[in-house]
């Protein structure tokens, strides 16, 4: 009887709730710094902070915009970058050159300042590159010849490019000397044992496994029966460290019950990266004719939205990237021309670290959804065809519900009439 008393008793209390409050310290805000950089291409600064946990959920990203940022090199070259919107700075003088150390310095009120050093690393020497294969069943094999320095540590990261849209193939890399590498670019699931040939999307070697010698790099990308480019660049230690701990960190939200996997950071005094790189291309696909072809105006032809009941207005939206990296443009709310027009004049990035695709990414200070937009560039065909540009985010109806928003812009040919 008293057993089945103190039974009662015992699920009576478990069946309690209490409110507990917890008074948890408000953290002082610090900077988190974007930044990678390459031989005579512009610098690129991206200055955001980081957001408290009792702060509210922010649907804007929480840009520095009043920050001073130089970069100075140890060859007496000196910029100071100017702010174009959205918390990305620019600077296209005394552009970056390999083999020089690069400081990075960062002053805004309301924060400590910031400080990073790093340099651009040789190119790889890529020897020789082979095809084999070719159709539809057993894709495409790919073997890249390495001539690696020796006693030096070297890093690399190899990603592969499809030759008719701008996104990166998945591949696998088939040398067993890489297979406890190739192990950490892949969700550490125990229920599904790694394979012999993980499928990835970038390649993060360091070259302790073939120090000084000439290496065959042996890749092969299924499903595929056209040639990719390839991207070999040749990476700072920093910037792998920073991009392998960031892979590490997304396949580990993957597994519910996975362990916290912090970013590695070169940033003293905040977060993020500046690191230098330098890249080797084979094939079409290079940066340089990416971004010709995705400079110009675009104009939205169309935008979905779910839930289909939602009062989301229509909007118009147009924007030019030019190429200093700057955007002119507006949205206009709603689209029939009785409303206000909102600028969204800023700046761009173009960027596929990191990333499934080229992503073009818009920076402006206006307190609009559109703020900060990954737009995914794809062709319709070939390069010649009009380039389509997809982007989607979540906002708040005037309901308070999620409201999930797709749009599509074309490219205006030459300019002019959509």
């Amino acid at each position: 009887m008293h057993r089945l008393l103190g039974l009662i008793l015992l699920v009576t209390l478990l069946g309690c709730e209490n409110v507990l409050e917890i008074d948890l310290e408000r953290v002082t805000p610090e900077m988190v710094v974007t930044s990678t950089f390459t031989e005579n291409e512009p610098w690129q600064v991206l200055v955001h902070r980081t957001v408290g946990i009792q702060e509210e959920e922010a649907t804007l990203p929480s840009i520095v915009g009043h920050a001073a940022v130089t970069i100075q090199g140890n060859d007496g070259s000196f910029v100071q970058l100017t702010h174009k919107g959205g918390g990305f700075y620019y600077g296209d003088t005394s552009l970056p050159q390999s083999g020089v150390m690069y400081t990075l310095k960062i002053e805004a009120d309301g924060f400590r300042g910031v400080e990073a050093a790093d340099q651009i690393p040789g190119k790889a020497k890529i020897l020789d590159v082979q095809y084999t294969g070719g159709d539809i069943d057993s894709g495409i094999g790919i073997k890249l010849t390495l001539d690696d320095e020796a006693e030096v540590e070297n890093y690399y990261a190899v990603s592969l490019f499809s030759s008719r849209k701008i996104y990166k193939r998945y591949f696998s890399v088939l040398n067993a000397q890489l297979t406890e590498q190739i192990n950490q670019l892949v969700a550490q699931d125990p229920f599904f044992p790694y394979t012999d040939e993980p499928i990835i999307r970038e390649a993060l070697l360091h070259d302790r496994p073939f120090d000084g010698k000439q290496f065959d790099l042996s890749l092969s990308t299924r499903f595929l029966n056209s040639i990719p480019s390839t991207y070999v660049r040749s990476v700072s230690k920093a910037y792998y460290d920073y991009y392998l701990s960031r892979i590490v960190q997304e396949n580990a939200e993957e597994l519910w019950y996975g362990e916290p996997a912090p970013l590695k950071s070169n940033i003293r005094g905040g977060h993020g990266i500046f690191a230098g790189y330098s890249l080797h291309v084979v094939g079409d696909i290079s940066p340089v004719k990416v971004k010709s072809q995705i400079l110009g105006m675009y104009y939205l032809s169309s935008m979905s939205v779910y839930p289909i009941e939602s009062n989301v207005q229509q909007i118009k939206n147009e924007f030019t990237l030019h190429p200093d990296h700057s955007v002119t443009g507006f949205i206009q709310y709603p689209s029939d021309g009785n409303s206000g027009i909102v600028s969204v004049d800023g700046g761009f990035t173009i960027t596929d670290a990191g990333a499934s695709d080229y992503l073009v990414q818009l920076h402006h200070d206006a307190d609009t959804f559109f703020r900060n937009a990954e737009l995914k560039i794809d062709y319709t065909g070939t390069y010649d065809d009009p380039i389509l540009v997809l982007t989607s985010s979540q906002v708040m109806d005037n309901n308070q519900r999620t409201v999930h928003i797709q749009r599509t812009f074309h490219k205006k040919e030459d300019g002019g009439k959509e």
